[in-house]
């Protein structure tokens, strides 16, 4: 099962993605990790990683350089030192992979394209979303869903219906 979730900015992606990691966490072993935007006032600064295997988070993306956040792309310093360790621990044995998200950012670590290019050809339960520049590449892997707030209610019960019945 792989079912892959895109959609605008704040169509509520990874809210989906937290709320089934919050109805199944007790019930199956999931591994992976989300991700979540840092704001002031409305503006967004930076994303910080949760990873479930470490039960912690992280800052991943800043606008300022600083030490462990050389890479640039798109505005944003990234630490993919972080992401390659949380990478390094997510458990292939486990029941569901979430993956929040597969985007360009995240592809700038070499350790994290080979990890999804992985994954997507092994027998293995992901639950991912992927960036909106990327979902023609991403769709033909598995269901797709295209997210916005006028259906994240059908789409989230949707995804749990299928989780239920086939983990």
């Amino acid at each position: 099962m792989k079912i892959f979730i895109s959609g605008l900015p704040r169509s509520g992606k990874t809210t989906l993605v937290k709320k089934i990691y919050e109805d199944f966490s007790t019930k199956i072993k999931i591994s992976g990790f989300y991700t979540e935007e840092i704001s002031i006032e409305g503006k967004r600064i930076g994303f910080k990683i949760y990873s479930i295997d470490l039960g912690k988070e992280f800052e991943f993306a800043k606008r300022r350089k600083e030490k462990d956040f050389e890479v640039e792309y798109a505005g944003y310093y990234l630490n993919l030192k972080i992401l390659d360790e949380i990478i390094d621990k997510v458990d292939l044995n486990c029941e569901l992979i979430i993956i929040d998200e597969i985007g360009k950012m995240e592809m700038m670590s070499k350790k994290f394209e080979n990890f999804i290019n992985e994954i997507l050809n092994k027998n293995l339960n992901i639950l991912a979303t992927v960036h909106r520049s990327l979902a023609e590449k991403y769709k033909k892997f598995g269901k797709f869903y295209w997210l916005e707030r006028e259906n994240w209610e059908k789409v989230y019960k949707e995804i749990k219906f299928v989780i239920e019945n086939y983990l």
